[in-house]
């Protein structure tokens, strides 16, 4: 019996502290931790990515990116596109006292949105709560993505009209 409680009481502490851990925090990202950056883009689409860390599915990344992407678009949106990849690196650590290159991957969701309605204040320069733009100029990698979203591919006019 005395056994019985020890494991029950011991699954009890592990299960309370397993669920307050998220294999995939819901954040915004500074270019360096897992997270979402966006920006609006003239013509009224906004680029959306979400960067994952080591233990992020693209499942998770998915359920992310819609999640910021209704906090953006609370009265709903059209993808304009969307698009999936995985950055691979390598970082050097030691592995049985001897410093070793290991691989890593890093999954990212990254695309476009428009909204169906324009909330006031959402998309220009006035301070809205959480909706205010999080991309940084500090992460070259999602500048250079907005960029050539809207340069090269063209994706939203600018009008505000998308391009079929």
């Amino acid at each position: 019996m005395r056994v019985n409680c020890l494991q029950a009481s011991l699954l009890a502490f592990i299960g309370l502290n397993l669920t307050g851990c998220s294999l995939l925090p819901y954040q915004a990202s500074d270019g360096v931790k897992p997270g979402y950056h966006d920006m609006p883009l003239p013509g009224g689409c906004i680029v959306l990515d979400y960067v994952g860390n080591s233990f992020a599915t693209f499942s998770m990344l998915e359920n992310a990116w819609l999640q910021r992407a209704q906090e953006w678009c609370p009265t709903g949106f059209d993808t304009v596109l969307k698009e999936k990849d995985i950055r691979r690196g390598s970082i050097r650590s030691p592995v049985n006292g001897i410093d070793t290159t290991l691989g890593t991957q890093t999954r990212i969701i990254y695309g476009v949105i428009k909204c169906h309605t324009v909330q006031a204040g959402l998309l220009n320069e006035t301070p809205v709560s959480f909706k205010r733009p999080q991309a940084s100029i500090n992460d070259p990698s999602f500048m250079k993505l907005a960029v050539e979203i809207w340069e090269s591919k063209g994706i939203c006019k600018a009008d505000g009209q998308t391009k079929k």
